[in-house]
């Protein structure tokens, strides 16, 4: 029997398993997270093409979190106090009013459009099930720099090759990622999550779990994950010195994020 895994975040939040209906919404939070507010994406990336690219983020995203939501390792954190912004949101518990055609939105009107409870989520499906990279294809052609840094990432994985993936099914938890609204920032909600889905996972079984990171709060939140489990660093990029090749020269495309950390997390539970 799995054992219990209490909420450790305050009790106007709940954490639920995400399903398909959500789905539009928990894109849009990684969309807007990552794309606006990220250290790395929100510097690196041109400025003037931004909300273009929210949109398409949000587009290139869509069977990556599908396939996320079928493994059911996937939730989010609802504001079960949360005052929707417009009457027709109550009908449907809220809703998503980007207009793709509005390039001249700003990330405050973006944030002001996502009228729904959902607040922070978490997607992770079984390691030994990891997608097809064609699932990736539409993210690396919207985002070449995305493609970029991880195959960089994977050379620099400090593991033997036989321990990178997983021999069978319910041995490693993959992350795909974790994004939290930035007007619910200051709560404590990924941490909370994220140590949450740690005993949760392991609770089923799961050996352990991984994750890449580029934002240093999220770096302490791995590292320090809740006892006994331990964390350890398999692999790092230097965003200040990454190099590659554009159009016959040599550049450095994240130079410009300094000392934002770039890394491959892997949480042991036994």
């Amino acid at each position: 029997m799995k054992p219990p895994n209490p909420s450790p975040l305050p009790a106007r939040f709940q954490i639920r398993k995400i399903d398909a209906e959500h789905l539009p919404w928990v894109r849009a939070i990684f969309a807007h997270s990552n794309i606006l507010c990220s250290p790395l994406w929100s510097v690196a990336l041109p400025q003037e093409t931004r909300i273009d690219r929210v949109y398409k983020f949000w587009h290139a995203m869509e069977e990556l979190m599908r396939i996320n939501a079928i493994d059911s390792y996937s939730y989010g954190v609802w504001d079960t106090e949360y005052q929707f912004k417009r009457p027709e949101s109550v009908a449907t518990g809220g809703k998503l009013y980007w207009d793709e055609t509005n390039l001249d939105a700003t990330p405050e009107e973006l944030l002001e459009q996502m009228d729904f409870p959902l607040v922070s989520v978490a997607v992770a499906y079984d390691g030994f099930k990891k997608p097809d990279m064609a699932v990736y294809n539409p993210i690396i052609k919207l985002v070449p720099l995305f493609g970029q840094l991880h195959h960089e990432m994977e050379k620099r994985d400090t593991r033997r090759e036989e321990d990178r993936k997983p021999k069978r099914e319910g041995e490693m938890i993959f992350r795909s990622g974790t994004a939290t609204r930035r007007d619910y920032a200051g709560y404590g909600i990924a941490k909370g999550l994220g140590h949450w889905l740690m005993r949760e996972v392991a609770g089923y079984g799961f050996g352990g779990m991984q994750i890449g990171v580029a934002h240093e709060a999220l770096v302490r939140v791995f590292m320090n994950p809740p006892e006994p489990f331990v964390a350890e660093v398999a692999g790092e990029v230097d965003l200040r010195t990454f190099e590659v090749g554009e159009e016959g020269r040599v550049v450095r495309p994240t130079e410009v994020c300094g000392d934002v950390p770039f890394k491959m997390i892997v949480v042991k539970f036994r």
